[in-house]
C-alpha cells in the first residue's frame, strides 16, 4: 500500500466530522464501492460516489448530532482497517448511541476505492487476510 493510505482515511474522518463534502469526495474514487455492515438497516452496497454520497447524507440526517471518534488507524497488509466509534443523538428522541465499528479500505492513488464496514475486528481482520 502507498504511504499516503492512513493519512487519506485520517482525511475522510475529518471531512466527514466537519460535514466538508468537497473534502470527502476528494477522498473517495468516482467508482467507489462501499459495503454495510452484515445487519445493517438499508444496507445495500453503494456503488460510485454519488450513491455513497447519497447513502451518507441519510444516514446523517436522521441525526441530530453524529461524528465519529476515531480509535486506531493502521495498515493491514495492503489495507487500511480503522476502528472507530459513531457517536450520535436521534433528533426526535434525543437518544444517545455509540457503535463500535470497522472499516477496511483500500486506497489506490490517494483515494479510496473500497471501503468494508464491520461490527467486529476479528472479521475485519479476516477480511484483510483474504480480500475478495
Amino acid at each position: 500500500m502507498a504511504p499516503e493510505g492512513i493519512e487519506v482515511v485520517r482525511r475522510s474522518f475529518a471531512a466527514w466530522n466537519a460535514n466538508d463534502w468537497p473534502a470527502l469526495e476528494a477522498a473517495y474514487d468516482p467508482e467507489v464501492v462501499v459495503d454495510p455492515p452484515e445487519g445493517w438497516p438499508e444496507g445495500e452496497v453503494a456503488h460510485g460516489w454519488e450513491a455513497v454520497r447519497s447513502q451518507f447524507e441519510r444516514l446523517k440526517e436522521a441525526w441530530q448530532d453524529e461524528r465519529v471518534q476515531v480509535d486506531e488507524v493502521e495498515e493491514v497488509g495492503d489495507m487500511v482497517l480503522a476502528q472507530f466509534r459513531w457517536v450520535a443523538q436521534g433528533k426526535a428522541s434525543g437518544v444517545d448511541v455509540a457503535n463500535a465499528m470497522w472499516g477496511l479500505f483500500t486506497v489506490r492513488d490517494a483515494r479510496i476505492v473500497r471501503l468494508k464496514y464491520f461490527l467486529n475486528r476479528s472479521n475485519a481482520v479476516a477480511a484483510a487476510e483474504s480480500p475478495d
